[in-house]
């Protein structure tokens, strides 16, 4: 069945590929209290641990 612009009126548009889960990027969506200077140190603590647990992998 057509209806007045001749496409098919059963047929449903594809709804967009968007993930409604994915927080937006930073700094952003950070809380009011944590500042980007508390988030950079956060970061390079978790670099420290990444380094120690290549370097603790290496030895084996």
């Amino acid at each position: 069945m057509a209806d007045k612009q001749g496409q098919d009126s059963q047929r449903r548009r594809t709804p967009p590929n968007v993930n409604p889960n994915v927080p937006p990027l930073m700094p952003q969506n950070l809380p009011p209290h944590q500042s980007l200077r508390q988030t950079q140190q956060q970061m390079t603590q978790m670099q420290d641990y990444i380094r120690q647990a290549q370097a603790r992998d290496y030895q084996l």
